[in-house]
């Protein structure tokens, strides 16, 4: 108990955690939305290269 006890009255490890627990899943996030973005923009360039050179 005398371990949680000095981890919440410490005030850098409090920030600490506080701050993983926002940023941690940001990171997350934004990688997610990047490959989204990059796979919708590879499909997007494959549909407008078809377009282009339609199959016989």
């Amino acid at each position: 108990m005398n371990l949680f006890e000095n981890i919440f009255h410490n005030q850098f490890l409090m920030t600490f955690l506080i701050a993983s627990i926002w940023i941690v899943p940001g990171f997350v996030f934004t990688r997610m939305t990047n490959k989204k973005f990059k796979r919708r923009e590879l499909a997007r360039q494959a549909k407008r290269v078809s377009k282009l050179y339609p199959s016989s």
